[in-house]
């Protein structure tokens, strides 16, 4: 069995593996498959013939089941935009040992736990991997931005504070682009590229141009950015279905209070004890 296609997706980070789980469940997805442990080898020519050009070879093993995949260069896109060629093989092992009698060897390995869910036309993964762990959104592209959105993400900056809405691409940054903007494929700019994470496959964060159009607002009328300071640290975060009902609310998001901030206006005793509900 093989298949080729466009291969579309976004990767998300999250603090944890139950983090994660419970934001997907609560944006409505289904349990797919579930977690497994998944072993990767990627291949390349000795002049690095397919890292130069942005492609992929890969074997990987999972429950006793091999595959191959080829990906092609990563297209223009907002989302990670590549052809992908895909086949069950017998045994990867003996795929391994084929490719490097013919020339290429196995440049990187590594190990992951992953489990799936669906939801529309979107395949859902989470990903425990070395760096971290991340939800993957492979599908189209409006349920990519419609799941994207509901597994709405911040980011604290290296001030500590956060960043609420940031966007995540797999488009190509490097030391020294943070600043640039993030262009969609209808040439809208959309964010403003501001940080990568190395060793994670290219992944980058972008500050959306919605915040940004703020700042640039509070900057030309004032001078500086205003903002109200109640001396906590907090981020949003998924609520899960049943704890919605149990707290009699409607919404599908909270507020989860994490400290209280050094010289902060609000008493360390008034920190509550459970995530409220927003």
């Amino acid at each position: 069995m093989s298949a080729t296609s466009l291969e579309r997706e976004i990767k998300l980070r999250f603090e944890s593996a139950e983090e994660a789980r419970a934001a997907v469940l609560a944006a409505g997805c289904t349990p797919l498959l579930g977690r497994r442990l998944q072993g990767d080898a990627l291949l390349d020519t000795d002049d690095e013939q397919l890292r130069r050009r942005r492609c992929v070879l890969r074997v990987r093993v999972e429950n006793g089941k091999s595959r191959v995949t080829f990906k092609g260069p990563v297209q223009p896109s907002v989302m990670k935009l590549r052809e992908e060629h895909e086949t069950l093989i017998g045994d990867g092992e003996v795929l391994l040992t084929i490719f490097e009698e013919l020339g290429l060897h196995v440049w990187f390995r590594y190990e992951k736990y992953r489990e799936e869910f669906s939801h529309e036309d979107v395949i859902v993964a989470i990903d425990e991997t070395p760096v971290g762990v991340f939800v993957e959104i492979e599908g189209g592209e409006q349920g990519i931005e419609a799941m994207a959105a509901a597994l709405g993400r911040s980011m604290r900056a290296s001030t500590g504070r956060l960043i609420d809405d940031v966007i995540q691409t797999d488009a190509a940054l490097n030391p020294g682009n943070s600043g640039g903007p993030l262009v969609s494929s209808a040439g809208e700019v959309i964010g403003v590229n501001t940080a990568m994470i190395h060793g994670a496959q290219g992944i980058a964060f972008a500050v959306a141009s919605n915040t940004a159009n703020f700042v640039i607002s509070e900057i030309i009328r004032f001078g500086r950015v205003r903002r109200a300071f109640i001396g906590v640290s907090a981020d949003t975060t998924n609520l899960p279905r049943r704890a919605a009902l149990l707290s009699q609310v409607s919404t599908n998001t909270a507020v989860r209070l994490r400290s209280v901030e050094k010289n902060s206006p609000t008493p360390r005793h008034a920190m509550p004890r459970r995530t409220k509900p927003m």
